[in-house]
C-alpha cells in the first residue's frame, strides 16, 4: 500500500505530463482541494450522509476476498443516488461487462473528460483505513488516468481532503488497483467520507464504484 507521503511525488509528477489547458485546469483544482503537507481544509463538515449498503465480496474473482459495500450511488443506475458533476461529465449507455452488483438490467456508466469532476454522496461509516476499488476503461483513443481524492471530516468538525491515488485505465474495462487508501491521514475519524475522481490525462470512464471500510494494511 502507498502512503501519502509515497503519493505526492506521484502525482507532482503526473502534472507535468498533462497535455491540455482543459486537464490543466482539472489538476489545478484537484491539487487546490487536497494540498500536500498540510491538509487542505473546505470549511464546516455537513453532517448528512448515508448509511453503508450491503457487504459482498464484489472483487473476488480478481483474488480479493476482502469485504466492499457499493458507494451511494456508485451503479450510476437511473434512481441511484447523486454524486456531484463539473465539468465534463456524461452518461454513457454501457455497463462494465462483470455485473459484479448482481443486478442484470445495470446499463450504465459514466464518462469524465478533461477539466471534469466526479465526487461521491457522504457515506456514514466508521471509516479508519478505507479502500476505494471501481471498474474503469479509457473513453478515447490511449490509455487514461485519474486522481482520487478524499473527502473526510476531521477531528476539528471540518471537512477535509487528502489525495489517496492515482488511477490508470487502458482500453478495456478492469477493476482499478486496491492500492487507493486514506491510511496515513493523520486526523481522520471516519464520520462522514466521500471520494471525488478527477481526470489527470485522458477522459475515464467509470461504473460500479466500491469502498471497503474494514481492510488494515
Amino acid at each position: 500500500m502507498k502512503s501519502p507521503r509515497m503519493l505526492a511525488p506521484a502525482v507532482a509528477a503526473a502534472a507535468l505530463f498533462v497535455p491540455s489547458t482543459a486537464h490543466a485546469g482539472a489538476l489545478a483544482d484537484t491539487l487546490a482541494e487536497a494540498t500536500f503537507g498540510s491538509l487542505a481544509k473546505l470549511g464546516r463538515a455537513d453532517n448528512s450522509c448515508i448509511a453503508p449498503g450491503t457487504v459482498s465480496k464484489a472483487f473476488s474473482q480478481w483474488n480479493d476476498r476482502a469485504d466492499y459495500v457499493e458507494a451511494p450511488g456508485g451503479s450510476f443506475e437511473p434512481g441511484a443516488l447523486g454524486w456531484d458533476f463539473s465539468g465534463s461529465v456524461s452518461y454513457a449507455s454501457e455497463n462494465e461487462p462483470f455485473k459484479v452488483s448482481g443486478r442484470r438490467t445495470d446499463a450504465r456508466s459514466i464518462v469524465v473528460g478533461g477539466g471534469g469532476s466526479i465526487t461521491s454522496a457522504a457515506m456514514c461509516a466508521g471509516l479508519q483505513y478505507p479502500t476505494l476499488r471501481f471498474f474503469a476503461k479509457s473513453a478515447g483513443r490511449g490509455n487514461a488516468s485519474a486522481l482520487i481524492t478524499a473527502r473526510y471530516t476531521g477531528a476539528d468538525g471540518l471537512l477535509a481532503a487528502f489525495p489517496v491515488g492515482i488511477v490508470s485505465a487502458g482500453s478495456s474495462w478492469a477493476p482499478s488497483t486496491v492500492s487507493l487508501t486514506g491510511s496515513g491521514i493523520p486526523l481522520f475519524t471516519g464520520k462522514r467520507l466521500s471520494f471525488r475522481i478527477a481526470p489527470l490525462y485522458g477522459s475515464l470512464q467509470v461504473d460500479d464504484v466500491y469502498v471497503d471500510p474494514f481492510r488494515r494494511t
